[in-house]
């Protein structure tokens, strides 16, 4: 007795500091009238109509705001169980016949969640179906009889729990579910069951007689009447009193002074410049999507990381050169500041910018602004009719027409001077003239004659002569000039005058001469 004194004045003490932090806020007080029925050793589920005895209780709920209250609750019942109902013992028909009957005092804490709180919070009479989560202290007393047995194991187990000293307190978890419904503004009306698992086995008195190795547990159902404590007008029924309420006509949350928040945001609809979209506060309630500190409805690209004095939208620099598309010439290829972000481009790699260059996919010269001349002529390639033959600008870059008489001529009118006793080739480019001659005018035939000074025997001169034609005719051979096109003499010093007694006039005398003819 002195134990439930204990837990009734624990309630007590409970509701009246609940109390007292619900000033100003919605309180019930709630009266239970049902049934309790236990399963343990002697009953293997609640549902034993024969073992349902009459509990009563006293709660006091407090609302945290909707879907949460905090509840508690002080209940007091009896529980009974009977081998006479119980089907499934571990010991033979008839060896056990055990009873017991207990009293029992309760006392709970449990989170409430109502599902439809925020669906039907403006309607006076509303359905409010809700779940509840808890647990508390229990204190019971069961008082047993065993009755008479023949079976000395079961006789062993009877004696060791009546000589158990078992806690008369238990812990006790609470999984309730419930309907309410609201009658009259400030009563209602509803239904509860809850379950009861606990920490003991000796709930019935019992446990080494019956089943060791699992712990007792009860249940509960019945009618409950709440009446909620409200003394002031509330005229849009949100909980909170019209003299507190900031929004008295418009249905709200306690923790925003009776005005909504339509979007969560922590900031009530009357404060918030953006009341159905969650933003920060700082922004008044507006979203910032991007980040960048501007509300969405003010960001002129409010998905976009951007500056203030832009409107919210980023610097573009496409190329990245660090200057800002609107004032870059070139915003898609990165360039210095000093050229206006335009890069410094030289496609031929002619030494001739790209903007500056007339051909700039051409390697060109800058006399012609980057434009090529391919032949050398002195006359860019876009103006020269002949741009790969060598010309003179009087015939549009084209070489001058020569008829091969005259060119024949002009031919044999060379000499090619020998150093004195060789007949080493001294120079090619009038060979190579030659080979150029008789390969474009395949009908021409050509006669090649050495010459020596009056230096030396005559029959040595002879034959130096010889050599010295004949190397000009192997030169041209190997430059592929028919042979047969060609014949070599050696004209020895036959040909030295009185000039061979200079010097000047003995060089002249060292020579071969070509003659061209048809």
């Amino acid at each position: 007795m002195h134990m439930n004194r204990l837990i009734f004045s624990l309630f007590l003490l409970f509701c009246c500091s609940l109390g007292a932090l619900a000033q100003g806020s919605p309180w019930k007080m709630d009266f239970y009238l049902g049934i309790a029925s236990y399963a343990g050793d002697l009953a293997d589920h609640p549902f034993y109509s024969e073992n349902w005895k009459p509990s009563v209780g006293l709660g006091l709920q407090y609302r945290l705001g909707a879907p949460l209250a905090l509840k508690s609750d002080f209940y007091h019942g009896r529980l009974s169980g009977s081998d006479e109902y119980f089907s499934t013992s571990d010991w033979p028909d008839g060896d056990r016949r055990a009873r017991f009957n207990s009293a029992f005092t309760q006392w709970n804490i449990a989170l409430e969640y109502h599902f439809l709180e925020s669906a039907a919070r403006n309607s006076p009479r509303r359905l409010s179906p809700y779940l509840a989560l808890g647990g508390g202290l229990l204190i019971y007393e069961p008082r047993i009889n065993f009755g008479f047995t023949r079976n000395s194991e079961l006789e062993q187990a009877i004696s060791d729990d009546m000589g158990t000293n078992y806690s008369k307190v238990a812990l006790n978890g609470d999984l309730t579910v419930g309907l309410d419904y609201r009658i009259f503004k400030a009563w209602s009306i509803g239904l509860s069951m809850s379950v009861h698992p606990t920490n003991t086995d000796y709930l019935d008195g019992m446990s080494w007689s019956g089943n060791p190795n699992k712990n007792d547990w009860f249940a509960k159902g019945g009618l409950r009447l709440q009446h909620q404590f409200s003394h002031e007008p509330d005229r849009d029924r949100d909980g909170v009193a019209d003299s507190r309420d900031a929004c008295p006509d418009v249905a709200g949350l306690p923790g925003m002074l009776g005005c909504p928040d339509s979007d969560r945001d922590g900031l009530h609809d009357g404060e918030d410049l953006c009341p159905n979209d969650p933003g920060g506060i700082n922004l008044r309630g507006c979203p910032d999507s991007d980040g960048d500190g501007i509300a969405d409805k003010d960001d002129l690209c409010p998905y976009v990381y951007g500056l203030v004095q832009r409107g919210g939208c980023p610097i573009e620099d496409r190329d990245g050169d660090g200057i800002e598309d609107s004032k870059d010439l070139c915003p898609n290829s990165a360039g210095p500041p000093e050229r206006e972000g335009c890069p410094i481009v030289d496609t031929d790699q002619d030494g001739i910018l790209d903007e500056d260059d007339r051909c700039p996919s051409d390697y060109g010269l800058s006399i012609f602004q980057g434009c090529p001349d391919t032949d050398g002529d002195g006359i860019e390639d876009g103006r020269d009719a002949c741009p790969t033959l060598f010309g003179v600008y009087t015939h549009n870059g084209c070489p001058e027409v020569i008829f091969p008489e005259e060119a024949a001529a002009e031919i044999n009118r060379q000499v090619l001077l020998f150093d004195s006793g060789s007949a080493d080739i001294p120079r090619f480019r009038l060979l190579d003239q030659v080979v150029e001659f008789m390969q474009e005018y395949p009908t021409y035939k050509l006669t090649i004659s050495g010459f020596t000074d009056s230096e030396g025997n005559s029959q040595d001169n002879l034959t130096l002569s010889r050599s010295r034609a004949r190397a000009c005719f192997r030169y041209l051979a190997q430059q592929g000039v028919d042979e047969a096109r060609m014949r070599y003499l050696g004209m020895g010093q036959s040909d030295s005058g009185p000039d061979d007694f200079y010097p000047k006039g003995e060089a002249m005398n060292r020579r071969v001469e070509f003659f061209l003819y048809q």
